[in-house]
């Protein structure tokens, strides 16, 4: 039991429902000045952004949000961000930085970048992490990702059918490549579990 319970949240992770106390942890534990990059990772639509416009003024921060850098028009994320164009903002920087985006570890891997300390948000609603199934998939990934697009599937299959065939449309409900690469990103990285701090936003 303790054991399991180590190893999935250090003893030195933190929790707050609260953008202040939030801000003010990373005040306390760290110099934070240039060269200090905080990383806000997280579900697609979880609240990054907004997390990390309240806090920067708070901690005296600029804010880069990944979502900007990103090639247009294309079907993913970290194989398409512009990495010189954020290494230029990295280049510049003479107060702390906020970096928020999904899939953050393995962006900051790409473009070669260490983050000073982890934020990540959990979604909660009546007490429930409401993306535990795609955020915390299980080992074998490859397997939950065919499990789901056949429960979408079936779904799609019993709803009430708008124009063409009911086949039809059942053939064409599939999970996005975007959606993909967040779930086997977070099987790879388990950024929840890597997290020095997690914020609950309530729903």
């Amino acid at each position: 039991g303790l054991l399991i319970l180590n190893v999935i949240r250090p003893k030195w992770m933190q929790t707050f429902d609260s953008k202040e106390e939030l801000a003010r942890a990373v005040l306390s534990e760290n110099a934070v000045g240039a060269g200090f990059v905080l990383g806000i990772d997280g579900n697609d639509g979880v609240g990054k952004t907004t997390l990390a416009n309240t806090i920067a003024p708070l901690l005296n921060a600029s804010v880069l949000s990944l979502d900007d850098h990103i090639e247009k028009h294309k079907d993913g994320y970290v194989p398409f961000l512009r990495v010189g164009d954020i290494q230029a903002v990295f280049g510049k920087q003479t107060q702390p930085l906020i970096v928020e985006g999904v899939c953050l570890l393995a962006a900051a891997e790409r473009i070669g970048i260490r983050l000073s300390r982890l934020v990540y948000i959990k979604r909660i609603s009546d007490g429930e992490w409401c993306d535990e199934d795609e955020c915390n998939p299980p080992e074998d990934v490859e397997e939950f990702l065919i499990e789901r697009e056949k429960g979408l599937k079936k779904f799609a299959h019993l709803k009430p059918q708008v124009g063409g065939s009911p086949q039809e449309e059942t053939d064409n409900v599939a999970l996005s490549e975007p959606r993909k690469e967040i779930i086997r990103y977070h099987a790879k990285y388990k950024p929840s579990h890597e997290a020095d701090y997690v914020f609950f936003r309530q729903e």
